[in-house]
């Protein structure tokens, strides 16, 4: 047993599973949440069905977030390019085990791929599971060293998956509780023991050639799913990756086998009835659910755990009525299914709000389409999941990016992108405040009684304004209103109430704080956007209102 080939191509034989790799129990997530390695899942259109937690992190993602993703938005173009191939092959049922450089945002790192297409009872392929492991930190670490350390020696013990340090002869020298445990002994029973004594005998011969492979220099290590016998007699499955480590001269001196214990996943997905339980199992670790409709009856049927999502835990499915219902009005343009009706998509997404037991929630709807045998639109079925906690995370940075952190205003990013969305179709305005005085405020008692005039100024500007009305700050003393829809009536109304709000006194620590401002302002015609050009003008207007005596303004 060694570490995986460099490029090897083999065919495997169909895994019995009546469901789609992102299928699991509960207990097989939580394994696999629990591995150092990285471990995903693909569909047929190699989008994301499952992620655990290394594998998003290492990729800087959340594993919810990359969910129905297609590989290449996540992994970036050269590594799209590197592993396309591999993953096109693994759809046509061929495995693939290869080393590549994945490339991430804290740099590279050398790394052993290994996947397995996923093949139903059937014998369709599913999709495509990815094991990927990193060896850039084995490559460059003698095993021997690595044991010196008490951090080697608490990873090795307490490791969740087993780990087993063979000699070249093929006998175990050392395994841990993990190991043992998995085939019904103790650490100490496992010292010594030959390989071929705990090994299912019809893979006693793909094992041993493997094994040769790398004692013979033909590679460094292998990977492949194997069958152990327990103490008990039982077959144990795993999936077994298997790394030689060399001394100076290159010689072997340890091969590391990582086992991870499959054989509870194997027995539910072989118990599981492929049509029934793919989706509802899938639902057990998200928030949600998924419903069907019946494009031909026009009936619609959520699942039990959309139900509960819905209602609690005594909630009941919905038809089509009661699930619209539950989208706000102004959302179900959003959740329409004419493209998927009419068979003009065969899949889409949407993202709307609905109402749940635990309040609105912002939901992600994977929804396919299922053409009968004549290739007509037949079924369409949704997988809902709960986004709120990213949606909102997205919306409050967006906010933060947008905003000035010491008044709550618009800063100039902010500004801009309110103005792109709200001008160009009538006749606006664009005015500039600078305050008068405000620099011997900061003189005199303090930037914190300049600070508390800034937020007072950004209070009182924008109580004198309109709904709709935008208002920014550009930084110091610098304020910008812009009227969308505001003529030159409107700009002289809004001008005066700014210099009257401004320059009315504020008190802080005891003391009397007063400021006046002078405003420039620029009055434009519909489709006049360039916001640039807007301000240039008012800030010409507003030199010549400082010009004029100042707490005053001019167009």
């Amino acid at each position: 047993m060694t570490a995986p080939q460099r490029e090897s191509r083999q065919a495997t034989a169909p895994v019995a599973r009546s469901k789609p790799a992102s299928v699991m129990d509960a207990e097989s997530t939580r394994i696999l949440e629990l591995l150092p390695g990285l471990v995903c899942s693909f569909d047929t259109n190699l989008r994301y069905v499952y992620s655990n937690e290394a594998y998003a992190r290492m990729r800087g993602h959340d594993p919810h977030a990359i969910l129905g993703l297609h590989y290449s938005e996540i992994v970036g173009p050269t590594n799209a390019v590197a592993i396309r191939k591999p993953l096109e092959e693994a759809l046509l049922g061929i495995s693939a085990d290869f080393e590549y450089d994945i490339i991430t945002a804290t740099g590279k790192r050398r790394a052993l791929a290994n996947y397995r297409p996923n093949i139903g009872l059937d014998g369709k392929v599913y999709g495509v599971h990815a094991f990927i492991t990193d060896l850039t930190t084995v490559r460059h670490r003698h095993l021997l060293d690595i044991e010196k350390e008490a951090l080697f020696e608490d990873s090795f013990r307490n490791a969740p998956i087993g780990i087993a340090i063979v000699d070249p002869l093929a006998k175990i020298t050392r395994a841990n509780e993990s190991f043992a445990s998995m085939l019904g002994r103790t650490p100490a029973d496992m010292v010594g023991v030959w390989l071929g004594d705990i090994s299912h005998p019809d893979d006693l011969d793909s094992d041993r050639k493997a094994f040769l492979a790398v004692l013979n220099g033909r590679s460094n290590g292998y990977r492949l799913d194997k069958r152990y016998i327990h103490a008990d007699g039982s077959v144990v499955e795993a999936a077994l990756s298997v790394s030689a480590m060399r001394n100076a001269a290159g010689e072997i001196v340890y091969f590391v086998s990582h086992a991870l214990d499959l054989t509870e996943q194997r027995k539910a997905a072989r118990a599981l009835e492929a049509s029934n339980m793919q989706l509802s199992l899938a639902m057990e670790i998200v928030r949600g659910g998924f419903w069907q409709y019946n494009i031909s009856s026009s009936e619609f049927q959520t699942s039990r755990q959309l139900g509960q999502f819905i209602h609690g835990p005594e909630g009941t499915e919905l038809d089509i009525g009661g699930y619209l219902d539950r989208i706000p009005s102004q959302d179900r343009d959003l959740a329409d299914m004419s493209a998927l009706i009419d068979g003009d998509v065969e899949q889409a997404v949407a993202q709307y709000r609905l109402a749940t037991l635990a309040g609105e929630r912002w939901m992600r709807c994977e929804r396919r389409l299922i053409r009968d045998g004549a290739g007509r639109p037949m079924t369409i079925v949704g997988v809902v999941i709960d986004i709120t906690e990213e949606y909102e995370q997205l919306q409050r940075s967006r906010e933060q990016a947008d905003t000035d952190s010491l008044t709550g205003l618009l800063n100039r990013r902010g500004l801009q992108h309110r103005v792109e969305r709200a001008v160009g179709q009538r006749h606006w305005a664009a005015l500039v405040v600078d305050l008068d005085g405000f620099k011997q405020v900061n003189d005199i008692h303090g930037h914190a009684a300049g600070d508390h005039v800034l937020i007072e100024t950004a209070r009182r500007m924008l109580g004198v304004v309109r709904d709709g009305d935008i208002v920014a700050r550009l930084g110091g003393d610098e304020f910008v209103v812009v009227l969308p829809n505001g003529d030159r009536a409107m700009l002289n109304v809004v001008a005066n109430r700014l210099i009257e709000a401004v320059r009315q006194p504020s008190h802080f620590s005891g003391h009397t704080l007063q400021v006046s401002c002078s405003i420039g302002a620029a009055s434009l015609e519909a489709g006049q956007t360039d916001l640039a050009a807007a301000l240039k003008q008012a800030d010409a207007a507003l030199y010549q209102a400082k010009a004029s005596g100042k707490n005053t303004w001019r167009v």
